[in-house]
């Protein structure tokens, strides 16, 4: 019955509260342990004291997975006393069983200066990217995704700990949200709205993690935004107005004459007009209006059901509508009468769909309230359209080029509508940015961002997720085809295959025309390829070894790659289509690979074969498809370098192909015992292997998988580490079937690799290294390596 451990954050109250005493007692509670960040005596028994780093840092929920040995996790990082209700675990635990959850977090009832008010959430949706999602203050984990998800987390950040956990759990397992009442949660005041925290300076630090954890998020599902947009035309269609000021309204007639006044009032150096939606006032506003007569155009609706977003396409429409459609709401006024001027000017400038400038809060006089400036600083040009996701608007006030807000038009609503075009803009086109400010957005008691009850609260986050799903998908979408038209570029067609090769071709001769026509045609790798002829060749035995030593120095750019985490997470991936070098041709392999030439070749015929998809290096599921690699490549060995033993891209799956003669494993000198059973050789020395060979695919894939899963997995890797190498045999070699050479890795790179002068080796072993082929990208090092110091590098790794 003891299903659950409840970690909950130690306020400093009392060690052992009532409240906590109690939740020990249920039968169905394993252990409580309170976290905190400080030292506090350590109670044995029931109450655990544990010591974390900060609260949302992957270091404290490193130490809750360690901690943990439940069935589930109960998670409580709020400064907040929280009272279960009549076997509201259970009931948590009962909801995860059923629906498989990674996660599940259930309504509450909150009680704040003796009042108790209902206080439901949101579902979770795929789109629900914002930092601030409210969970409420009880979350439940299963205890085993919590682990797994842990282990790939690889940052380690401060503030976006559990932000990058949940991100990662949805990828793999259901959020679930129990629209039930199952807890109350005792609060103290009313906290102030952090509607504005994400452009804080003060939260800089902060954003960026979130940020940064978003991102990977986003190249994760491949809904990530590479700026491949499209060229903008601002003089594809003619406008008797180089701009208009839009401005929707409905029952404003405190505030609409301060409005027009500020457009009226603009200097300009191009013809403008201001455009007014009057969406059926009742309040005077229209009269109002009128008063300016053909100074403004004036449209009032046919139709009664528009909301902001129908009435901003009603203006869109007009045949009067400029170049540039700029927004002004109706209670809000422009900073100077040159707003109009800066903002088509950037457009020129910036070349862009969209423009978002920066706004002051002030109130209804005018004077400036806190937080003051909001100029979205957190905006870049390289990231701001994936950031977008994440925060809760873009800033304003907003101008759109007139042909693309026609073609993209607003959803017909009067919340979010903004937010929706900017995410459409930002799909496929860039959206400039002005920071100074343009703009005096006014807080009174009567607009729209007045304070808002938690229902309406719940209404307007969750249509702002539905939207964030709706473009997530649009995303996913657009790079799939993006994908697509890049295949359909650098794929090879079957008929010009037909053409060139005799019928019924094999890999191996589909491989060598690939790279006939990549030498001839592809001027950077006819270059790098050319640099094999200045390949310098020693050879080393002894010791157990028989090892052929190559300087390269084309080979630099590999030894020193940088493949942690953070490095990984921050580059563009080289091995997806849309990244591959202008010039780079294709082969393709079953439904799901690519073989290419390798951009920097160690031998005259390398190969590298990726999967089309951005999916990690992984051995899972691949043995069967390197065997069937290798038995339609029957000159070539194919080669494993595992995330943690080698992999210049341990974010991209893909092996490597060279052929038998250029590896002296493959070639019989290495291999002692041929027997179809695994055969251990060499345990003595330092190079020792792992051999399996046989004719049976299915029994040397079960062999092979043994074998790799029988090797120790560190905390925070997701394979262990080795290298793994392939190739098809012959009856006259003893088989006819395949030959696999596991070899198990203690590090990636040895120590010397670290050291400075005479002891420092630029050496970074993967696994040709443990096929024989030891490459050195600096000559001092190749023209110094003798057996002994070669010995102990193989047998540091």
């Amino acid at each position: 019955m003891k299903k659950i451990d409840i970690f909950t954050l130690y306020t400093g109250n009392a060690l052992c509260p009532n409240n906590y005493l109690y939740q020990a007692s249920l039968p169905v509670v394993n252990k409580i342990y309170l976290l905190h960040t400080e030292h506090t005596p350590t109670q044995e028994g029931i109450l655990n004291s544990l010591h974390t780093g900060a609260l949302y840092s992957t270091e404290t929920l490193r130490t809750i997975a360690n901690a943990a040995q439940a069935d589930y996790i109960a998670l409580s990082l709020n400064a907040t006393d929280i009272e279960p209700g009549y076997m509201a675990y259970e009931r948590f635990i009962d909801i995860a069983e059923q629906t498989g959850a990674g996660m599940c977090y259930a309504d509450y009832v909150e009680m704040r200066d003796g009042e108790l008010a209902g206080h439901p959430l949101i579902d979770y949706q795929r789109g629900s990217l914002r930092d601030n999602f409210d969970f409420g203050h009880i979350l439940l984990f299963s205890t085993s995704a919590f682990k797994e998800t842990v282990k790939k987390m690889h940052n380690n950040y401060l503030h976006a700990g559990f932000y990058d956990l949940r991100l990662k759990i949805s990828l793999s397992h259901p959020i679930v949200h129990i629209n039930e009442t199952l807890y109350t949660a005792i609060t103290g005041k009313e906290q102030s709205s952090d509607h504005f925290a994400y452009v804080d300076p003060n939260n800089r630090d902060r954003q960026i993690e979130m940020e940064q954890a978003c991102t990977e998020h986003l190249k994760q599902l491949d809904a990530l935004l590479h700026y491949q947009t499209r060229a903008v035309d601002f003089n594809a269609q003619q406008f008797d107005n180089e701009a208009s000021v839009i401005i929707p309204v409905r029952n404003r007639a405190r505030t609409i004459k301060d409005a027009i006044e500020s457009a009226l009032q603009q200097e300009t150096s191009f013809k403008y007009n201001v455009i007014i939606v009057d969406n059926h006032s009742t309040d005077g506003t229209t009269s109002l209006i009128k008063q300016y007569g053909e100074r403004v155009m004036h449209v009032i609706p046919s139709r009664s059901d528009l909301g902001i977003g129908g009435c901003w396409n009603l203006a869109l429409q007009q045949g009067e509508c400029g170049r540039f459609a700029v927004q002004l709401d109706s209670d809000d006024v422009y900073s100077s009468p040159n707003t109009l001027q800066a903002v088509i000017d950037a457009f020129y400038e910036q070349m862009c769909g969209m423009i978002v400038g920066s706004y002051r809060l002030t109130d209804f006089n005018g004077n400036e309230i806190p937080p003051g400036i909001i100029d979205h600083r957190e905006w870049t040009p390289e990231n701001g359209g994936n950031n977008a996701l994440r925060v809760n608007g873009l800033g304003a006030p907003r101008a759109f080029y007139t042909p693309l807000a026609r073609q993209f038009k607003f959803p017909n609503t009067s919340y979010g509508e903004d937010y929706a075009i900017g995410l459409r803009f930002a799909r496929e086109h860039l959206v400039g940015r002005v920071y100074d400010v343009l703009y005096n957005c006014r807080r009174w008691e009567g607009n729209t961002d007045a304070q808002l009850d938690i229902a309406q609260t719940n209404t307007f986050n969750f249509y702002k997720d539905k939207l964030r799903t709706f473009e997530l998908e649009a995303r996913i979408q657009l790079n799939a085809a993006r994908k697509q038209e890049q295949l359909a570029k650098i794929i090879i067609p079957e008929n010009k295959l037909k053409e060139l090769l005799p019928p019924n071709p094999t890999l191996s001769e589909k491989a060598e025309l690939l790279l006939s026509r990549q030498l001839k045609g592809w001027p950077l790798f006819a270059e790098n390829h050319r640099a094999l002829s200045n390949v310098k060749v020693r050879y080393l035995r002894g010791e157990g070894m028989y090892v052929h030593l190559l300087y390269h120095p084309n080979r630099i750019k590999s030894a020193t790659a940088k493949i942690d985490p953070a490095s990984i997470a921050k580059r563009e991936c080289f091995l997806c289509s849309r990244n591959l070098p202008e010039g780079q041709e294709a082969i393709p392999f079953k439904d799901n690979y690519l073989l290419l030439c390798n951009l920097y070749p160690v031998f005259d015929s390398h190969f590298v074969i990726a999967e089309k998809s951005h999916t990690p290096q992984l051995i899972t599921n691949r043995i069967g498809d390197m065997l069937d690699l290798a038995k339609e490549m029957k000159k070539y060995v194919i080669c494993y370098n595992g995330a943690y033993a080698g992999a210049s891209a341990p974010d991209h799956f893909h092996v490597h192909a060279v052929k038998k003669n250029n590896l002296p494993i493959s070639k019989g000198n290495s291999i002692k015992n041929t027997q179809k059973i695994a055969a251990s050789y060499h345990d003595d020395n330092a190079y020792a292997p792992h051999f399996f060979s046989d004719d049976n695919r299915r029994l040397l894939i079960e062999q092979t998988y043994k074998a790799v899963n029988s090797l120790e997995l560190k905390e925070s890797e997701l394979e262990p580490r080795f290298n793994l190498l392939c190739w098809s045999t012959s009856r006259q070699e003893g088989c006819e079937g395949w030959m696999v050479a596991l070899f198990p890795r203690r590090q990636h790179r040895p120590a010397e690799y670290y050291m400075e002068g005479e002891e420092h080796y630029l050496v970074s072993p993967g696994a040709l290294e443990m096929g024989g082929a030891f490459i050195f990208a600096v000559e001092s090092d190749f023209k110094r390596m003798r057996t002994k110091k070669l010995s102990d590098i193989y047998k540091q790794i």
